[in-house]
């Protein structure tokens, strides 16, 4: 079965800043089980942010909370964890949370908080490119399936 990445909170898990999640349709948790192996990550919690936080935006390219508080360096072991598991599970394919300014991988958060979504991506979405993932939103997954045939 081919390794897929996806968002944790996607899952249903727990992570958000809020202490939310964003729990796909259970229709598509199965769709995606029966040709995927899941590989779960929450690259905010992998940093070592707490659930509940302050809400973080990429501002100035830098990931900042809302106080400012720059936590950018946080995400640099997160890239190399990120990396290993990319490596060793021979991963093509993310899906990933649109607006999080970790996995945004269309849209992100303007960097103001002022709630305002501009075109751009989270930080671990523009790295899994650099590694040649090729990464969809949860909006996307029509696509990604639909894609199933064309991996290398």
């Amino acid at each position: 079965m081919k390794p897929l990445l996806i968002s944790h909170c996607l899952l249903g898990e727990k992570v958000r800043y809020d202490g939310g999640h964003c729990l796909l349709a259970t229709s598509v948790i199965k769709r995606l089980k029966r040709e995927y192996e899941l590989i779960p990550v929450c690259p905010e919690v992998m940093a070592g942010l707490s659930v509940p936080r302050l809400p973080i935006e990429i501002v100035d390219g830098r990931i900042r909370t809302k106080d400012f508080e720059d936590l950018t360096d946080l995400f640099i072991p997160v890239k190399k964890r990120i990396k290993k598991i990319v490596e060793t599970h021979k991963i093509q394919r993310a899906l990933l949370k649109e607006r999080s300014p970790s996995c945004g991988s269309r849209y992100i958060y303007d960097g103001h908080f002022s709630g305002n979504l501009v075109a751009g991506e989270g930080i671990i979405c523009t790295f899994l490119k650099e590694l040649n993932v090729e990464v969809f939103s949860e909006n996307e997954v029509d696509q990604l399936m639909g894609n199933l045939g064309k991996e290398n």
